[in-house]
């Protein structure tokens, strides 16, 4: 697998999980008690910003290109005046080059977050589509869709559930 295939996976999953938490921050008190099983650690860096309405997806774009050349995106600052014709130059001719920018330094610091995360597919629980069961085996706790739980589970509190691993075991 290409590095820019595994760093766009990457950046795919962290915008999800950074969606949830950092834009719906009310969802994080209606987390259910999960035992904790893995985590992962999600560092914000102090990025330019968007000075108006309607350079967000030329940024979003921008940035996950730099990790892709191996750059920090806290220590660029991108040519705004040109960051646009670049993007279409690209879409163009079918290859996503560097944004240009100037190098700059930041006296933010990072932000970061810990997430937890469950199940095989190693992603957080989102209460507004997710349902769970903890295994009665394992003691770890697995999303209804990908485990393919039976409602049964849900409907009676005390059923004995036991995750596809347990089962074949």
């Amino acid at each position: 697998m290409s590095a820019t295939l595994v760093a766009h996976r990457k950046i795919k999953s962290i915008c999800m999980i950074v969606f949830l938490v950092e834009c719906h921050p009310s969802q994080r008190s209606r987390l259910p008690p999960f035992s904790l099983k893995d985590d992962i650690e999600v560092t914000i860096p102090p990025v330019q910003q968007q000075s108006n309405g309607t350079d967000c997806g030329v940024f979003a774009i921008a940035f996950p290109t730099a990790l892709c050349y191996q750059l920090n995106p806290a220590s660029l600052k991108l040519n705004r005046r040109v960051i646009r014709a670049h993007l279409w130059d690209s879409i163009q001719n079918g290859y996503l080059g560097m944004f240009p920018f100037k190098e700059a330094s930041s006296k933010e610091i990072d932000r970061s977050f810990t997430i937890q995360v469950y199940c095989d597919c190693c992603f957080p629980y989102n209460p507004n589509k997710d349902r769970m069961a903890e295994c009665s085996e394992r003691k770890r706790w697995f999303h209804k869709k990908c485990q393919h739980i039976p409602d049964k589970v849900f409907k009676f509190e005390r059923f004995k559930w036991q995750c596809k691993d347990c089962k074949n075991v």
